[in-house]
């Protein structure tokens, strides 16, 4: 990550995962993510733009993991 320098990278959930009913999916992507990013700031966020088939279920899935990584760090 040298190249990001003082940017905040953003992205790490494929965005193709979403609009077809796949929350599981997501949150597995998106644990990933977080463990991955650990200790660096990021945005999570689909890598690219979000379908407008988009499921509320898939939203809550990746909103969920954010919120249970900071009841974590409390």
């Amino acid at each position: 990550l040298n190249w990001i320098k003082n940017k905040v990278p953003m992205g790490g959930v494929d965005e193709r995962v979403f609009g077809q009913n796949k929350a599981d999916e997501i949150s597995k992507a998106a644990r990933k993510s977080v463990n991955k990013m650990k200790g660096r700031p990021y945005i999570l966020s689909p890598d690219c733009s979000v379908s407008i088939n988009t499921l509320d279920n898939e939203l809550k899935a990746l909103r969920s993991v954010v919120e249970g990584w900071y009841e974590r760090i409390g």
